[in-house]
């Protein structure tokens, strides 16, 4: 299973794909809710999220969940990814001065 560690526990229906090695999953809360927004700590560039000064490695992404408010960290490129192992470092300061924004789409499963 090709799931990220931190979400194994949100993860369901999940669906491998062995001819193309893609695996594919819905998020559910610890709740069991599946209705989520998105925010983002970045800035977005040709709709993607990019990092901003002074790393530009420093995106955040994150599920709430439209009810009970629960966030699931989906993606922390101060923790995840090749250069928060072997090459960057940030200060506890600089990833907790992250605001994050509400990405501009309705909520979704």
């Amino acid at each position: 299973m090709k799931i990220p560690s931190h979400l194994t526990q949100y993860a369901m229906d999940i669906i491998e794909d062995e001819s193309n090695g893609v695996t594919s999953f819905s998020l559910q809360s610890s709740t069991k809710e599946q209705w989520f927004d998105i925010y983002y700590y970045g800035e977005l560039e040709n709709g993607y999220i990019t990092g901003v000064e002074p790393s530009f490695a420093n995106i955040k992404i994150v599920a709430k969940s439209t009810n009970s408010k629960e966030k699931i960290l989906l993606f922390d490129e101060t923790e995840h990814g090749y250069n928060a192992m072997f090459c960057d470092s940030h200060s506890d300061e600089e990833k907790a001065n992250r605001l994050l924004e509400k990405f501009n789409v309705p909520s979704s499963k």
